[in-house]
C-alpha cells in the first residue's frame, strides 16, 4: 500500500488490490499521515481500483477480495479518492468495502481525519455504497473539500512555486507517447531526445523546479546532475509526462 507523510498526485493509475487466498487476507491502498492538519495529502485522480492478475502478479488462484481504501495512520492524515472507477472483486461484490475505510491504526482517534472521496464509480452489478462508508470519512456532492479547496492535480502540486503538471483546461493533454513520437531517455550526465518533428520539451526536478525549457526536432542531449527528472513533452497531438534516471 501506499503510506507516509508524503503529497502525493495519483493521475490515472491503476491501483492493484492483491490477497492471498487465505479468508483472513485483506487490502489496504493507503495508510496516509501527514505533518501537519494543513498540510496537502494524497490525491487519486480519475484512477482504477482493479485486481493483480492470478498466476502472472499474484500467486492468489483468484482476483483479490474486496479491501479498503486505506486506514489513517494518524489523525493529520488527507486522502481524497475522484472520481475512481472501482472493479469487481472475486465475490463478484465491489473491491472497495461498503464501509470503505478501517481505523485499526488510530483506533478511536478519528475526528480530524480527512477521507474523501467524490465521484465514485462501482461497476458490480447494481452496487452503491456511498451511504454506507464510516461515518468520519466524507462522501462528496461537489468537488471542493472541507476547506474550500477545489480537487484537482494543481491544487496538490502547485507548491511554492505553482507546478501544474497535469492541465485539465487542455482536452489532449496526456495521451499515449506513441502519438508525441518521441523517446526520452537517461544517460550519464544527460537527458537524451529523439523526435519526429517539432515537440516541446520541459524538464522539472522532482520537486517541481523547471530545470529545462527547449524545442527539440530531431535529437538534443540536456545536461543534468544525477537523480530523478519529470520530463513534459508536448507537440500539436497532446502532451506526455516521462519519469526519467540519469545516473
Amino acid at each position: 500500500y501506499i503510506f507516509g507523510g508524503m503529497n502525493l498526485t495519483a493521475y490515472k493509475c491503476d491501483l492493484a488490490m492483491n490477497t492471498s487466498d487465505s479468508s483472513t487476507d485483506v487490502a489496504y491502498i493507503t495508510a496516509a499521515q501527514q505533518q501537519a492538519s494543513t498540510d496537502r495529502g494524497y490525491l487519486f485522480y480519475e484512477c482504477t481500483v482493479t485486481s493483480a492478475q492470478p498466476g502472472t502478479e499474484t500467486a492468489s488462484e483468484s482476483t483479490s477480495k474486496a479491501g479498503y481504501w486505506g486506514r489513517p495512520w494518524s489523525t493529520t492524515c488527507e486522502t481524497v479518492f475522484y472520481k475512481t472507477t472501482v472493479e469487481v472483486a472475486s465475490a463478484g461484490t465491489s473491491l472497495i468495502s461498503p464501509d470503505g475505510w478501517n481505523s485499526g491504526l488510530v483506533g478511536s482517534s478519528t475526528d480530524n481525519v480527512r477521507l474523501y472521496e467524490y465521484g465514485t464509480i462501482e461497476e458490480a452489478d447494481g452496487v452503491d455504497n456511498s451511504s454506507s462508508r464510516v461515518s468520519w470519512s466524507t462522501v462528496l456532492t461537489e468537488p471542493t473539500l472541507s476547506d474550500g479547496t477545489a480537487i484537482t492535480p494543481y491544487n496538490f502540486t502547485k507548491g511554492d512555486d505553482g507546478w501544474d503538471p497535469i492541465d485539465l483546461d487542455d482536452e489532449t493533454a496526456i495521451v499515449d507517447i506513441s502519438d508525441i513520437k518521441a523517446n526520452v531517455y537517461g544517460r550519464s550526465g544527460s537527458i537524451k531526445i529523439e523526435t519526429v518533428g517539432a515537440v516541446d520539451v520541459k524538464v522539472y526536478g522532482v520537486s517541481g523546479v523547471l530545470a529545462e525549457s527547449v524545442t527539440v526536432d530531431g535529437e538534443a542531449a540536456i545536461s543534468v546532475p544525477a537523480g530523478i527528472w519529470i520530463v513534459k513533452l508536448s507537440d500539436t497531438e497532446g502532451s506526455r509526462i516521462v519519469k526519467v534516471i540519469v545516473r
